[in-house]
């Protein structure tokens, strides 16, 4: 899409992304086998603590 963490923002949404796949980012960021901007990996880190949506 050309837009950073689209991907979020499209799982956010309940029927585009699964949960699943966010949280695979999220262990992927963790464990180094993916680098994102601090300040991205942080809100993913946030809702990976306390998963919402819309």
């Amino acid at each position: 899409m050309g837009v950073p963490m689209a991907y979020y923002f499209f799982a956010l949404h309940g029927n585009r992304i699964s949960s699943e796949a966010l949280r695979r980012v999220l262990r992927a960021a963790e464990s180094g086998l993916i680098v994102m901007p601090e300040h991205d990996y942080q809100v993913l880190r946030r809702w990976g603590e306390a998963e919402y949506g819309f």
